[in-house]
Parts: C-alpha cells; structure tokens; sequence
C-alpha cells in the first residue's frame, strides 16, 4: 500500500517489536499512532525513512533504550509523544536544530536523565513540552523563555532544583507572562526561590501548579485579581507564608484552590465566596487564626473543604435559612486539629446530600480537571488521615467520602442525624469532649470503613448494630 497516509492501531493488545522494514513500504507515511499496546524492544531506525512523518504516538507501551537519533533529523516531524515507556539516556545537548515544524514533544513518566538542555530554545514553534515523571536533575534552563509560543510547561515529578528562572524582578521566562501560556506543572521537584507577580500577567493561564517544592515568600495578592481564566491554583507543601490573597474577583473561575502545608497565617479572605466554581478547597496545615468560614456554605459547587491543623476557634454557627443548600456536594469535611469548640455541627449533617446516597457510582473516577484539548490533565490530591495513618492521596475517588472533627474541643452528644450519612467511608471524632451514648443509627451506614470516636467521655454499651457493618476495617473506641 504505498499510497498509505496513516496508521493507526492503537489500544489494542498489540505485542512484539515495531516492524524494521515498515518505512520502506509506507514512504508517504504522515501518521503512526500504536499508543496504548504492549508493544516492547527498540524503536526502530527505519522509522527514519518516513521522511513525511507528522506525527508519532509511542505512548503507553515498554518500548525500550534511548531516544533515537534520528529523531531529531526528522523535518517534518510535528507531535512526538513517548509518554509511559521505558526509554531510558539523556537529551542530546544540540536538539531541535533541525526540527523547525514540531509542536508537541511529550516524553515523561519513563526514565530519562540529565539535564534539560539550553538547546530546547531551537525548537522555535514548540507549543507544549511534557517532560515530568523522569529523573531530570539541574535547573530550569532560562532559554526555554525563548519558545514565545509555549501553551503547556510540564516538567513536574523530576529532581530539578534551584529557582523559577527570572531576572531581577522580570522573570526570563517572557512566555509566562505572554498570552499563549495556559498550563504550567513544575510540581514535585526541588525548587526554591519566590514566585514573581509577574505570573499575574498570564492572562490565559488555566492550571499553575507548583505544589511539593520549596518555594518561599509571599503568593503574590495580584493572583487572585489578575488571572481571568485560572482553574487550578496548587502551591501544596512548600513554605509560602503571608497571607492569603483578598482579592479573588466576582466572575473568577477557580474550581481548586489548593495551599496546605504552607506558613500561612491571618484570617481567611472573604472574597472566596466569589469563587462560585469552586470545588477544592484545602488550606490545611498552615497558621489561618480565624473562626469557622460558615459563609462558604455559598460555594454550591464545593466537594472538598480541608481546615485541617490551623488555628481556628469558637463555635461553628448553626446554618442559615439557606440551610436546606448549604454544602450539599461535599464529600470531604475536614476541620481536625484546631480549636473549635461548642456542639458537633448537627445542621451541617442534614444538608450533606452527596454524603447520604452513592447510588448509581461505578467504575473509577477522580476528582481533576481537564483541559479542553485533552493534551494534559490535572488531578486533585489530598492529605488525610486514613484508618489512622497520615496518607497523602495522589488523586482522589469521587467516592471517598469523609469527616475528621478530631483533635478539637467538641462537647455534648453525636447526633442521631449522623446515620443519614450512608455513603460515609471515614468518620472521626476522636479527641474531643463528647458525652453521652454512641447512636444506634451509626448502625446505617453500611460504607464505612474506619471509625474513630476514642478519646471521649462517651458511656453505654456499644450497639449491636455496628455488626452490621461489613466494610469496617478500623474500629477505635479506646
């Protein structure tokens, strides 16, 4: 068939090597695409004979060695996407020479090493570059500045170090500041230094994430006024401290919000009541002195609120006359460790809907968000308490369901209304000052796993009815 433009084979179940020969028949190949096989052994040298070649799509399968050669003569080459194989070597240090027309360069999740290299810059028409889930190490080389028509930056989960590349008070990274850039990813690795409100100017940046580094400083308050089309704001377990932006805007469209593990102190800004799209709510382990934000029970879209480890106090007020529409999405109701006091917040329990009723969920699903395109993915991840191990949870299942109110200084008796809850997997109470008897309505809720009301003043006997309780794993009543 020497006519032939395309292949395409993928997700298949696909085995063995790609065929040497296989350029040789096809000379006006412009598209192969064998993603998501179980395909292995070396990619081919002959590949280099398809000298009309566009696009290349490797992904999801064991090829081994290194990145061939070739790769980088290929012309025509306009997409080459790698991803989750077991290609191991360096970058060449002279890339992208001869590669004027390529776009999409993905290479992560395999074992790659050594340092990005300046030359990347060559790759002038370069729009989005995925590199993260390797083993990179060295800085962020500041020529990468120079791809003015850079969308997507993923170089996350690798071992690089030192600060975002800037200037003074102008970052070299021009692109980030440029209209074009919408997805930046440099989670997970070593860097440290400030992040520069020049960030603010990123006018269609959709996801920043730059979460399980080392940054400092302060998040600069113009992010909340300034990024018109921000979904995903993660800056998790760094060392950021100040406070929190004030100035989220009416019409923003942030669904996560994501600052635990920070030194963050003050009270938490109001202005988050205009994030009406939010989601992800998590300033867990951080300084905020405030009482509870009862006023986020306007956030009807709201799944996850993490308080966790601050330094919250009073009581929680019962809800309004919106009571009826108040968190009715949430899944993950986590206050621990503070010092919040007064009766459990009964009125919260009754308008938890999406706790109450799991019918109709199969499969596996995550909490995340997803570009339009598709190219890249960003997935919501937590830190809690799970069946009394601290476990950071890389994504989260739409149908993890829990409440953590242990470790502050709740009083009086747990309310019957708690055995609505029937698609609970976590319930914990541990560590307060809780009296009377454990309610025989706990009995319902057939999902729990783990349920933890040690610690207390409770008396009575324990009901026959937690024998009905098939999937309870951890039991604490010590």
């Amino acid at each position: 068939m020497p006519s032939l433009r395309g292949v395409y084979l993928r997700m298949n179940h696909l085995n063995g090597n790609l065929p040497e020969g296989m350029c040789h028949q096809f000379p006006l190949l412009e598209f192969l695409a064998v993603q998501d096989n179980d395909l292995e052994g070396y990619i081919p040298k002959s590949i280099s004979n398809c000298t009309s070649l566009k696009g290349l799509y490797l992904f999801i399968n064991s090829f081994t060695g290194k990145i061939p050669s070739f790769i980088w003569n290929m012309s025509s080459i306009i997409e080459v996407v790698f991803d989750f194989n077991h290609l191991n070597g360096h970058l060449p240090e002279k890339m992208c020479h001869q590669l004027p027309l390529l776009e999409t360069f993905f290479v992560s999740y395999n074992q790659l090493e050594g340092s990005i290299p300046r030359s990347i810059s060559n790759c002038t028409s370069l729009k989005a570059l995925s590199l993260d889930g390797n083993s990179f190490t060295g800085f962020i080389p500041k020529e990468i500045g120079n791809l003015v028509k850079l969308q997507i930056l993923d170089l996350g989960s690798n071992h690089l170090s030192g600060p975002i590349p800037f200037n003074g008070t102008r970052m070299q990274l021009d692109h980030f500041s440029s209209a074009n850039m919408r997805f930046i990813d440099l989670s997970s690795n070593l860097l440290q230094g400030e992040l520069p409100s020049s960030i603010c100017n990123a006018s269609s940046l959709e996801v920043l994430n730059l979460s399980r580094n080392n940054f400092s400083g302060p998040i600069p308050h113009c992010i909340g006024s300034s990024s018109p089309a921000l979904y995903v704001l993660d800056l998790q377990s760094n060392s950021f401290y100040g406070t929190i932006p004030k100035s989220f805007e009416v019409g923003n469209k942030l669904r996560t919000l994501n600052l635990n593990d920070n030194l963050l102190y003050g009270l938490l800004p109001q202005s988050l009541v205009h994030c009406k799209n939010l989601e992800v709510l998590d300033i867990g382990r951080n300084g905020i002195h405030d009482t509870f934000p009862h006023w986020l029970q306007d956030l009807k879209e709201l799944k996850v609120l993490v308080l966790r480890e601050n330094k919250l106090h009073g009581f929680i007020p019962n809800l309004n006359n919106k009571a009826d529409y108040a968190f009715t999405k949430l899944r993950v109701f986590d206050i621990s460790n503070n010092n919040l006091s007064g009766p459990l917040p009964t009125t919260y329990f009754k308008s938890f809907d999406a706790m109450k009723n799991q019918e109709g969920k199969t499969g596996l699903e995550y909490m995340g968000y997803n570009q339009s395109d598709h190219i890249v993915t960003y997935q919501d991840s937590i830190e809690v308490i799970l069946k009394g191990l601290d476990i950071y949870m890389e994504k989260i299942l739409t149908v993890f369901i829990c409440i953590d109110l242990s470790n502050n200084m709740f009083e009086g008796e747990i309310p019957i209304s708690i055995g609505q809850l029937k698609a609970l997997k976590g319930l914990n109470f541990s560590h307060n000052r809780l009296i009377g008897v454990i309610p025989n309505s706990i009995g319902n809720l057939i999902n729990l796993e783990w349920l933890d009301l040690s610690s207390n003043k409770l008396i009575g006997k324990i009901p026959t009815e937690l024998t009905s309780l098939n999937f309870l794993s951890i039991l604490n009543l010590s």
